[in-house]
């Protein structure tokens, strides 16, 4: 039976609390991004619907006439939500045409129809909803929206900035820490 040596002892303890360790830098490090993605905030037309439109919806349903479907456009808010026959019904996703359609098991009425190869995935849908249910607030791509000059935030060290664009970054700095 060989004897225990001491250092074999303290290598194992090393290497345990090496692991430990890692586990506890990476639980802290990520757990923070892990619970913000658990609470989404409110639904970004812009950045979540209008691509939901434009890959599904606008062949048929945007801004070319020859290719227009059922006289109904969706890349404008007046069109979609319009007063005799809407098919968006802000706060109410149950009663919005459009969630009966993505939603339709019925080849003559989901859409897009089954012949464009398109679909819309839960995901997808569910987001859909969920803009629906929170008011169904229409945006203009960023792109289009004309620049607004934002007055650059107080900082704590004057000194540092040496032009307006330094303030933005020495504000950012300062806020993380």
């Amino acid at each position: 039976m060989r004897p225990k040596h001491s250092s074999t002892r303290h290598f194992r303890l090393g290497r345990s609390v090496r692991r430990w360790g890692a586990c506890l830098v990476l639980a802290t490090t990520f757990w923070p991004a892990v619970a913000r993605a658990g609470t989404p905030g409110p639904v970004d037309f812009s950045r979540e619907i209008l691509p939901i439109f434009s890959d599904n919806c606008f062949r048929c349903h945007g801004p070319d006439a020859k290719t227009r479907k059922a006289g109904l456009r969706l890349d404008l808010k007046e069109q979609a939500l319009r007063a005799t026959d809407p098919v968006i019904v802000p706060g109410k996703s149950d009663e919005s045409e459009v969630i009966l359609r993505v939603t339709s098991r019925d080849p003559d009425e989901v859409m897009p129809p089954p012949k464009s190869g398109r679909s819309l995935t839960p995901a997808q849908v569910e987001r859909l909803k969920r803009w629906i249910d929170e008011g169904a607030t229409w945006g203009r791509h960023w792109a289009l929206e004309p620049p607004r000059r934002s007055e650059p935030p107080a900082v704590r060290e004057r000194g540092w900035p040496v032009n307006p664009i330094d303030r933005f970054v020495l504000a950012r700095l300062e806020a993380e820490g």
